[in-house]
């Protein structure tokens, strides 16, 4: 306990700190969008939310503790970004400060107990947005699309809806307009009707493709031809729109194709140099398809996934190891790879198998992050124990996807280590990493993160669209569709729990998503429970 003229004192200092932070918060706020202010404006911010933190921290003021640690980390990431910054950024941070403002009028009347706590939603949403660099329907304002539809009636629907949305759209309906406007304009997007240019379609989208190296192209697609079409797999698996229309359904493919390609005004590591990097990946083995065949099919059961699975030794034994580990806590041990199967359940079994064949896949140095390859692996796993034991309690028709998410969610870690150690970066990068975070390092150096990367992995590899958004919108859960959301903030929650450094759980971090849970209306008691299970193992 703080000898009491101590704590006063503090209190004293407490007021005139927040007193000199109600008069320049605001200022040095807007100064962020002046490039001319943003570093001074930025390191003055940090350097007097740090010092409120600390006489936060020795009065004992938890609350207003929480919400200074957030800032704090905010403004860490903020310092190692160049400007300009989004407005959805600015005007959270002036939110903050509003609540400040309040705070200072609490502390300065002696009225502590009128103080309210910032929820931790405000506080994650806000750490998201400094992260990310702009909402999709920004980006989209940027840049220029071409449309290629034969029916009139389509293409001036579609021409209706982007036409204020996006910077420049030109159209075409015939071959000989499309090859007009190709020759004159460089498109970032390209939607094309699959019914130009008849049974030449392929060759001419090759041509596109080999003009405009890996130009994003969204496909309008009949219902008859759609199955067909797909197989012609020219792009992304999920880059095909069926007709007739459904023109949310077609906004939102647009923006998910403008966060996943063009995230940032200011990429250091380009898409080209991306999908170069991923391309380079071996392909996966034929009996991760098999298994995806096999689960395609509403009839199969754990016999048909373990007849699959009994075909690899590899994976026959992981799936072995992983039942008779301690966290299924059997007492006799199961050699049958069928009964196997059958008690982990044939979805879980699966992801085990999809992880392991991808991380055989990998060539893995993870020297940028500052980790052993072992503590890589323990990540993935104590991330996947934790989804299981969460939500086998909650929604176990959720499971197949967040086992997988949680096992495989930090593979795009594997390919930003490479290309930062092939950069000679490494030094600079860990540094980062260690000042930060993970993500404010990989923000800083490639203007993108591992999530949105282990996302173009899983895209490229043709796996199920519902898990790479899962993973691709973790942080940006409120961008999500309503099928997706749920997965990702449930993936938000274990990633954050699960340190990817140190592998450790921190118990602060459990309160915290224990509040962010109850604010998105999850019950946390079965997270809760899962968490301690995993600490007692």
């Amino acid at each position: 306990m703080l000898n009491r003229n101590y704590y006063l004192e503090i209190l004293d200092e407490l007021k005139d700190r927040f007193i000199y932070f109600s008069e320049v918060g605001e200022k040095l706020i807007l100064g962020l969008q002046d490039e001319a202010l943003y570093k001074v404006s930025v390191n003055e911010l940090f350097r007097i939310v740090h010092t409120i933190k600390a006489l936060l921290h020795y009065a004992d003021l938890k609350d207003m503790l929480k919400a200074f640690k957030a800032l704090e980390d905010v403004l860490s990431i903020l310092r190692n970004k160049k400007p300009p910054i989004t407005q959805e950024i600015v005007d959270w941070l002036l939110l903050l400060n509003d609540t400040f403002k309040f705070w200072s009028d609490c502390i300065e009347q002696d009225k502590l107990d009128d103080v309210e706590p910032i929820d931790s939603y405000t506080l994650n949403m806000i750490k998201a947005a400094s992260v990310s660099s702009q909402k999709p329907s920004e980006i989209l304002k940027n840049l220029t699309i071409v449309l290629i539809e034969t029916e009139d009636n389509v293409r001036e629907g579609i021409i209706k809806l982007l036409s204020k949305k996006v910077g420049k759209i030109f159209s075409a309906k015939n071959a000989t307009d499309i090859g007009e406007i190709l020759s004159k304009v460089k498109p970032d997007i390209l939607i094309t009707s699959t019914q130009i240019y008849g049974k030449n379609f392929e060759a001419f989208i090759l041509k596109v493709q080999e003009k405009f190296v890996n130009i994003p192209i969204l496909f309008l697609s009949n219902k008859v031809t759609l199955e067909k079409d797909k197989k012609f797999k020219f792009g992304c698996f999920d880059c095909y729109v069926e007709k007739p229309l459904e023109m949310v359904l077609l906004e939102k493919k647009i923006l998910k194709i403008a966060k996943t390609y063009y995230d940032s005004k200011d990429i250091k590591l380009s898409k080209n140099d991306l999908d170069k990097c991923i391309n380079l990946l071996k392909p996966l083995p034929d009996i991760v398809f098999k298994l995806q065949e096999v689960l395609a099919d509403k009839e199969c059961g754990s016999r048909e996934v373990a007849n699959v699975i009994v075909q690899d030794p590899i994976l026959t034994t992981k799936i072995l190891r992983v039942i008779n580990s301690p966290l299924y806590g059997f007492k006799k041990e199961i050699a049958s790879i069928q009964q196997a199967v059958s008690l982990l359940g044939k979805d879980i079994a699966t992801s085990i198998c999809l992880q392991t064949t991808m991380h055989n896949n990998l060539t893995i140095d993870m020297s940028a992050y500052g980790i052993t390859n072992d503590t890589f692996y323990t990540v993935s796993k104590k991330r996947m124990d934790l989804a299981i034991n969460w939500f086998s309690k909650v929604s176990f028709s959720k499971l197949p996807i967040l086992s997988t998410s949680a096992l495989i969610g930090n593979l795009g870690q594997v390919l930003i280590s490479q290309e930062i150690n092939a950069r000679k970066q490494t030094k600079d990068f860990l540094n980062l990493v260690r000042q930060t975070n993970p993500m404010a390092a990989e923000v800083e150096f490639l203007k993108t993160t591992s999530y949105d990367i282990t996302a173009d992995i899983l895209a490229h590899w043709h796996i199920n669209p519902l898990l790479v958004d899962a993973v691709r919108f973790t942080y940006d859960f409120t961008e999500a569709e309503n099928e997706t959301k749920q997965y990702a903030i449930a993936n938000y929650v274990v990633f954050n729990t699960i340190n990817s450094i140190s592998s450790e759980i921190d118990l602060s971090i459990v309160e915290d998503m224990c509040e962010f849970l109850e604010e998105m209306n999850f019950d946390p008691k079965p997270y809760r429970m899962a968490v301690e299970k995993l600490l007692k193992d």
